[in-house]
């Protein structure tokens, strides 16, 4: 394996399966890097003055909406109701974590599973 320090190794995420009724659907997550969080977080950060004092003021729905976006990579399985698929986009991302709760539990779960090392554990375990 070929590292390159002068480039970004990108995640292209792992495959998951989000478990609704009877239904198995494969959804694709990453974590995000503290570089791209802290981008992310500069990006919607503004200083105010505060008595002549700089404060920096967060954004915070906005970075977890861009969290989100990145941490969500694709999905096999969901459909409209006319039965065509839905695509994985920015807003449907968005929509299923704060509309679908059994979803959004799944994204939270998952999403620490991840940075906690907690699912790369259990994927030991199975192997053994």
């Amino acid at each position: 394996m070929i590292i390159d320090k002068n480039k970004m190794i990108e995640n292209p995420g792992r495959k998951f399966t989000f478990f609704y009724e009877d239904v198995e659907i494969p959804v694709y997550m990453r974590v995000i890097s503290k570089a791209s969080l802290l981008a992310i977080e500069e990006k919607h950060s503004k200083t105010a003055y505060v008595k002549g004092q700089p404060v920096k003021k967060v954004d915070d729905k906005a970075v977890e909406e861009d969290r989100a976006d990145y941490c969500v990579v694709g999905w096999e399985g969901f459909k409209n109701p006319d039965g065509s698929v839905l695509e994985v986009t920015r807003e449907n991302k968005l929509w299923l974590i704060e509309n679908f709760p059994a979803f959004s539990s799944f994204f939270n779960r998952t999403l620490v599973g991840l940075l906690t090392g907690e699912t790369a554990m259990l994927e030991k375990e199975e192997k053994n």
